[in-house]
């Protein structure tokens, strides 16, 4: 499905855009980004986005007609399902320390200590702006405790260290 994943991301990254909106992609897509090629399949459409603008944000996901669904942590995150395809969003905090938090309920997580920043790459004629690759290493090549989580990062990892 990833034809279907990148138009969606086509129509939520222009949305999104013209809203006025901060949002990155990350996860497999932001390293098939980086990398310039789809490098496996992926099940969904990650985005991170600030948390002041969450409304906003679902706002604009359902005027372009997502559906909100379910998530593990209805106060970091949302989904949204678009043309059969789900878009997650994990919603952030500016770091005290400098760049950017995680919400977590017991207290805010550094992400990373940079800016995101205004990186953009396009793939298969779709552009959207992604998070750093430093990001995407450091996050791809911590451990998580599903097998199939680890074995997708482990190629991710590979796929943006190749």
């Amino acid at each position: 499905m990833p034809a279907g994943q990148l138009r969606a991301l086509a129509t939520v990254g222009a949305a999104l855009d013209a809203a006025g909106q901060d949002w990155w992609l990350f996860g497999g897509w932001g390293v098939d980004f980086w990398v310039g090629s789809v490098s496996r399949d992926h099940t969904d459409v990650d985005l991170v986005a600030w948390q002041s603008e969450r409304a906003a944000v679902d706002a604009v996901l359902r005027a372009i007609g997502g559906t909100p669904g379910e998530v593990d942590d209805p106060g970091l995150g949302a989904a949204y399902e678009l043309d059969r395809c789900l878009v997650e969003l994990t919603f952030l905090v500016p770091s005290a320390a400098g760049g950017v938090s995680l919400p977590f309920a017991d207290g805010p997580f550094r992400w990373w200590p940079e800016p995101l920043g205004e990186q953009r790459r396009t793939l298969s004629g779709v552009t959207a702006r992604v998070v750093p690759r430093g990001l995407l290493i450091q996050d791809k090549a911590g451990r998580r405790g599903d097998p199939s989580d680890q074995a997708k990062d482990a190629a991710d990892l590979w796929a943006l260290l190749g």
